[in-house]
């Protein structure tokens, strides 16, 4: 049985050692960085032209954020007269730095410059219309299937058939090209609006919280009751990314240009750790050049060059020693 000396084992868990912390540095989506909150985080909102998000609490308020390095730039109050204040719902309104809140029981927009409430068109403010207000989403067939129809026409314009258990929520495109939907079946399906045809299946696994998609639909952020947010390519349906919690997740949300990731988890009985707001960023193609300059590889190269060595002595070392024996 073949011996290695003491240096050689130290050497080889130095390696491994180093070896992680470099895989860990090089993922392609890294954590830059966590907010915690005193309320739990329900419902989670990216801007499709500014680098804003916005979160609802179920204490009937919202943050809005600069998803760049987090900081909280405007706090917004609920309906404190409201019997259920749960933010269960927001969404910027492109083009009048507004956003629409819906709590429990009732919705009311907000002017982010005046900062204040604001009066709007019903089709604009409801949480079931597509973006630009033209279709509306109806659950169909025990929630199963949604029909799209036309707002002014009352027409039906395409249908989503194919989830076997309730649609629980959907996302848009921002041109309203594309819709993805998600299922307490598991799945995330992406759809062409005008035609209906699927085009993509995302098997989480788990009822579906929630579904997000960039802006172009390029990639699908699902989230599920196995507490795992999970970043998809949307053409190619490919798992991308898991980023896993360890507390009760909530809901996700990816940004216009798909480069973050937004994870809310919440604190339930028996769980000690605050509520938490999570940003993961993908790592762009030019920082990969930052390697380079990284300590971690250095280091790393320098153990494997070491390892190598000390293998190769302690085979010179075995060499030596049958050679005394004959």
């Amino acid at each position: 049985m073949r011996r290695f000396s003491l240096g050689t084992l130290l050497w080889l868990v130095m390696t491994l050692g180093s070896g992680l912390m470099l895989w860990w540095r090089i993922q392609p989506w890294y954590l830059s960085y966590a907010l915690n909150s005193s309320a739990n985080p329900i419902s989670v909102a990216f801007s499709s032209r500014t680098d804003l998000f916005a979160i609802g609490f179920n204490d009937g308020s919202v943050h809005v954020g600069n998803l760049l390095n987090g900081e909280i730039i405007q706090k917004i109050k609920g309906d404190e007269k409201s019997s259920y204040p749960t933010v269960f719902a927001v969404r910027f309104i492109e083009g009048r730095q507004a956003i629409v809140v819906h709590q429990g029981d009732g919705t009311f927009v907000w002017d982010l410059i005046a900062d204040r409430p604001v009066t709007s068109d019903y089709d604009e403010i409801d949480p079931v219309f597509s973006p630009d207000g033209t279709l509306r989403v109806v659950p169909v067939d025990a929630e199963n299937t949604i029909d799209l129809v036309d707002f002014k026409t009352r027409q039906v314009v395409s249908t989503l058939s194919g989830h076997q258990a309730r649609v629980s929520n959907f996302s848009f495109t921002t041109d309203c090209a594309l819709i993805a939907t998600g299922s307490w079946d598991g799945t995330a399906r992406l759809w062409d609006v005008r035609t209906g045809k699927e085009k993509a299946v995302f098997d989480h696994g788990g009822k579906l919280l929630s579904v997000a998609m960039s802006f172009d639909g390029g990639r699908v952020v699902t989230t599920a009751t196995d507490n795992y947010a999970r970043i998809w390519d949307g053409a190619s349906s490919k798992l991308l990314f898991n980023i896993k919690t360890t507390q009760t997740i909530i809901a996700s949300s990816i940004s216009r240009d798909a480069n973050h990731v937004i994870v809310l988890t919440k604190n339930v009985m028996g769980e000690s750790s605050s509520p938490s707001i999570s940003m993961w960023t993908r790592r762009r193609p030019e920082l990969w050049w930052g390697l380079a300059f990284m300590p971690d590889v250095y280091l790393t190269v320098f153990l494997i060059c070491g390892l190598i060595w000390s293998v190769l002595v302690q085979r010179r070392k075995d060499r030596q020693a049958r050679a005394l024996l004959t």
